[in-house]
Order: structure tokens, then C-alpha cells, then sequence
């Protein structure tokens, strides 16, 4: 069985998806269970968000205009259902908090310009303090996104890792940190004004002190081609 999610907004994921359905019916695959995922970046964020809980196969086709995670193009959809192409399967890490996922990362920072916030950031053993607009708390996925810009480490998707990037640091501690901890805790010791936490870009919800942030691993397994 081989389900679509597409995002139909896209002009070009609409121009493209008849043509998408016309292979599948014409093609006999014995592919199993496998999802097949048009759109940009911020969709497949999302439609992870609905399926990590599924035992599926996650097949990635970057149509947004800045598509940074890696896919498959769509000619190569019929080498994909007759198992001609060469692949990796890995089970994605997902941060947790509040009752919230996010398989790109997850932001807790100052609501008002120019006005920081005192943290501390204890991951196992390990704690730091600094002063600043906030921390980034990233997946391997999401590593080379908001993280990367704020001069976070990029890592591979096929590490079982979480990274912690601070934000515009007034004082204290500045560095990156990649922890294999499966827990980060963050605690605002000070701050002028709100403080905001956000998943994936979205569900901004305020924070008053303390958030445990836990690393899972999904159900699903996002497809990799190769090199």
C-alpha cells in the first residue's frame, strides 16, 4: 500500500501529482506499507508530526522553492517501486515537550526585542549558564535549519543526537553542545518580559520556568537514497 500526502497549496506539487497517480495505478510494486511525501520542508515537518507513530516508510520528494533536506526526485519514482534503487532506512529522533513534538528543533526565547533572559541548561552531568534571547534545541534533522544559521554544528540525520545552540549571548556561555542525553532541561532564571517556546515554527506557548525537553524515536522510517 503506498499513500500520498501532498501539499496541494504548491502549484507545483498540483501540476505534478497526476502524473504521480497515473504510476502508481499502472505500476505492480511489491512495496509495502511506504508514504509518499510532496512538498516543502515545513510539510514533511508536519506530516511526520501525524504518522511517527506508524510503521511505514517515509519517501521524501522536496518540492518547496528552499528545500533543505535531502529526497528523491520524481523521476525516480518507478526505480523506487521496483526496488532499483539503493537505499537506508533510519528511525528519526523527536524532541517532546509540553505535550508537543518537533522533528526540526524547538525554540525557547524572549517575546520582546532587545530584552534578554538568564538561562541554565543542564543536560546529564552537564549545566551552563548564559544570558541572551533564548536557546535552539535541535534534532539531526533539523540541524541544518535555524540551527545552522544561529552557527549551531550541522550533523548527520542518522545520528541519534540533540544539539543545543544558545541565542545572541550577552554573557556567559556562547558554544554549541551535541549531547546523546535523551533529556534536556531548561530553566529561566531571569527574564524581562515573556518568554516563548515554539515547535517546528509553530505552537508558540508561553513559558514561565522550567521545560524538560525529552529526545524519542519514531515508528516510521524516513528513506534515504545511497550516496
Amino acid at each position: 500500500m503506498i499513500k500520498i500526502f501532498a501539499n496541494r497549496k504548491l502549484e507545483r506539487v498540483r501540476k505534478v501529482l497526476p502524473q504521480v497517480k497515473k504510476i502508481l495505478k499502472n505500476f505492480k510494486t511489491s512495496l509495502k506499507k511506504a508514504y509518499f511525501v510532496f512538498g516543502g520542508d515545513g510539510f514533511l515537518l508536519k506530516t511526520l508530526s501525524e504518522i511517527y507513530t506508524r510503521e511505514a516508510k517515509v519517501y521524501f520528494f522536496p518540492l518547496g522553492e528552499n528545500s533543505g533536506i535531502k529526497g528523491f526526485k520524481l523521476k525516480e519514482i518507478e526505480k523506487i517501486l521496483e526496488n532499483k534503487i539503493k537505499t537506508r532506512k533510519i528511525k528519526l529522533p523527536y524532541l517532546v515537550a509540553q505535550r508537543h513534538r518537533a522533528f526540526n528543533d524547538i525554540v525557547i526565547r524572549t517575546g520582546k526585542i532587545a530584552r534578554t533572559a538568564k538561562f541554565k541548561i543542564s543536560c546529564g552531568r552537564k549545566e551552563i549558564f548564559f544570558e541572551g534571547d533564548g536557546v535552539i534545541i535541535s534534532t539531526p534533522l533539523g540541524s541544518g535549519a535555524y540551527n545552522f544559521a544561529a552557527g549551531g554544528p550541522q550533523i548527520s540525520i542518522e545520528k541519534i543526537a540533540t544539539i543545543i545552540t544558545p541565542l545572541v549571548v550577552f554573557k556567559g556561555w556562547g558554544k554549541s553542545i551535541v549531547t546523546k542525553e535523551d533529556s534536556v532541561n531548561v530553566e529561566i532564571l531571569k527574564k524581562q518580559g515573556d518568554v516563548w517556546i515554539c515547535f517546528d515554527g509553530r505552537n508558540f506557548i508561553p513559558v514561565e520556568k522550567r521545560v524538560k525537553i525529552r529526545r524519542k524515536i519514531s515508528k516510521c522510517e524516513f528513506v534515504l537514497k545511497n550516496d
